[in-house]
């Protein structure tokens, strides 16, 4: 488990990354409203076939319209066949399509309520820091208590340390002494 100021700091990461997916999401997938005043312009609309102008390269070797021309030179008969190749002038959008107005309400309320609760994290964090509430003199004090509960705790280790070793010692002449019996 990670410290409260740790735990703060992630938790900021994961609201401005949720932030930053919600203006994406909402830029991205937001429906087209008109501008007042201005020519009704959808740029995802899709455009009729017949109203694109197609562009092609045509290669033609031979003059009958049907595709293929057929010449006799001998026992053996040469076909040349008519290529076109076209080439749409636009090209598909990678852009995504806007969601429908009666699906992106309800997506929105979703995100709203997923970056208050993230904020009521956050909020939740901060007042639980400790010396939130003290003055800097009752912090000084808390700190002066805690070093001396330390120095008495590392004092307490040191004497443990030192008994360990005297077991050690022990259990050792014990076992020394039994091997010597048998």
């Amino acid at each position: 488990m990670a410290d409260r100021l740790t735990q703060l700091q992630d938790c900021l990461d994961d609201l401005a990354t949720q932030m930053y997916a919600c203006l994406r999401y909402i830029h991205t997938h937001h429906p087209y409203s008109p501008i007042p005043g201005q020519p009704d312009h959808n740029p995802h609309a899709t455009r009729h076939p017949s109203s694109i102008p197609p562009a092609s390269d045509t290669v033609t070797t031979s003059e009958p319209t049907n595709g293929t021309a057929a010449t006799s030179q001998g026992p053996f008969t040469q076909t040349t066949t008519t290529t076109t190749n076209t080439v749409s002038a636009h090209p598909p959008s990678t852009d995504p399509v806007p969601t429908p107005t009666e699906a992106f309400q309800p997506a929105l309320k979703e995100l709203a309520r997923d970056l208050i609760l993230k904020e009521q994290q956050v909020e939740y964090l901060v007042s639980v820091l400790p010396g939130l509430r003290s003055s800097e003199r009752d912090q000084h004090a808390r700190i002066a208590e805690l070093e001396t509960q330390l120095v008495a705790a590392e004092e307490e280790r040191g004497r443990a340390v030192e008994m360990k070793k005297r077991m050690v010692e022990s259990v050792g002449e014990v076992l020394l002494s039994v091997r010597r019996v048998y």
